[in-house]
């Protein structure tokens, strides 16, 4: 009886520290559980972050890229018109030495048209058939 006694002790004990050990298990069964959740949801959080920076990255790629071209336009355009203005000044130099040149030619032209006017004052009665 008293073998008996010890033994059903012995169950109960074993009964209660395998409650105590089920419980123990089911509570860090739950930390655990709201540990993974804790870490999904900084994950997904973390994610969003990345996803964003990587579209912002995207944008001012595409944005220093557009930059660039515009800068190798402005340039390019800048080289074009620096071109032109020299032709320009060209051509203003060529135009002022032509008129300078015009104006000389005038007043030589003035010169000897009053000779000639008077030649043919004094030679007037030369009458050639």
């Amino acid at each position: 009886r008293i073998r008996k006694e010890i033994i059903q002790e012995q169950e109960e004990l074993k009964q209660k520290h395998l409650e105590e050990l089920k419980q123990q298990y089911l509570t860090e069964k739950n930390i655990l559980i709201k540990v993974h959740a804790t870490l999904t949801s900084k994950y997904s959080k973390l994610q969003t972050q990345y996803d964003s920076i990587s579209i912002d990255h995207s944008t001012l790629s595409e944005q220093y890229k557009t930059a660039i071209n515009e800068k190798e336009t402005l340039e390019s355009k800048t080289k074009r018109y620096k071109l032109e203005i020299e032709k320009l000044s060209s051509n203003l130099d060529t135009l002022t030495q032509s008129n300078t040149d015009l104006k000389e030619n005038s007043v030589t032209d003035n010169k000897y048209t009053s000779i000639l006017s008077k030649f043919n004052e004094n030679f007037d009665f030369i009458n050639i058939p």
